[in-house]
């Protein structure tokens, strides 16, 4: 058998050394690394989290590390956890690690939030939530997904939760210019009608309408970057690298976000298909 606390360094005496996940407004995470070692209880994990990077809102969702499934070799040895609570943990960007303030949700699980940004007194706060997920240590789903707004009120240590969209989908993404400001627009994958990845869609969240761009019956676009060329929040190009089943190749699609279902403006065949990722970004040459 391998010894994991010889092998990988992150683990010691059934300890580990990884920190708590915590959301930023730019679509992705931090996990903060510590120089202790902590046993993985919900009271620990409270500690860890009040030493995460500055990012203003955290979340202690009920998905712990198990260290018999990494010793016993599956690739993703995390699980869920029906005895944890799941909380938010809320930090202004001018306080102290110890000033963070928790509040109590519901149960679920959320990899990518679409987008946050303060409203008054309130943080609206837009994600993909899950149900649950890792019920049998893999990334299946364990009931509904959907886009929902959370609207946070420190004071009054409330969550309001709202449906934007009970489609399932994944992969939020806005015009990068309006992270962790107020934003009209959204975009995701839509998974509702398949397995895997299905075309793309545009939420408008002030009309609470949903438009979608058809990739073909056999298409699976990936998460769609936006490319602003203009001022208007919805002034530029959705990017996307579609695989196509019939083929077996992929192409990136180029779409008119102010023409969202209408064909796209250009298809760039690429030279062989590409595997399915995660996130990425456009950076102006």
């Amino acid at each position: 058998m391998i010894n994991a606390t010889q092998s990988n360094a992150l683990y010691s005496d059934n300890r580990v050394k990884l920190g708590v996940m915590a959301f930023n407004c730019s679509h992705g995470s931090t996990v903060t690394n510590v120089a202790e070692a902590w046993t993985m209880t919900w009271e620990d994990n409270l500690a860890l989290a009040r030493m995460a990077d500055w990012a203003g809102m955290e979340a202690l969702l009920p998905v712990a590390f198990s260290l018999e499934m990494a010793m016993a070799g599956k690739g993703l040895p995390f699980h869920w956890r029906d005895d944890m609570p799941a909380r938010l943990g809320i930090l202004p960007r001018d306080a102290t690690s110890d000033e963070v303030q928790w509040i109590e949700i519901d149960p679920c699980f959320v990899y990518h939030p679409l987008n946050a940004y303060d409203d008054g007194r309130e943080i609206i706060f837009d994600v993909v939530r899950h149900d649950r997920t890792f019920v049998q240590g893999q990334l299946e789903g364990g009931g509904d997904v959907r886009l929902e707004r959370w609207t946070i009120d420190p004071a009054k240590e409330r969550v309001e939760v709202d449906l934007i969209s009970d489609r399932s989908q994944e992969f939020p993404r806005v015009n990068p210019a309006v992270e962790c400001h107020r934003n009209r627009y959204g975009y995701t994958v839509d998974f509702e009608l398949q397995v895997g990845p299905g075309g793309l869609l545009k939420h408008d969240l002030e009309n609470r309408t949903v438009a979608s761009h058809d990739v073909g019956p056999a298409g699976a676009a990936s998460e769609g970057v936006f490319v602003p060329v203009g001022d208007g929040e919805d002034e530029g190009y959705l990017l996307s690298v579609v695989f196509d089943g019939d083929s077996g190749g992929s192409h990136l699609r180029i779409i008119d976000a102010q023409d969202f279902t209408a064909p796209p403006v250009a298809k760039i065949q690429l030279p062989q298909r590409v595997p399915f990722g995660f996130h990425g970004n456009w950076v102006k040459s």
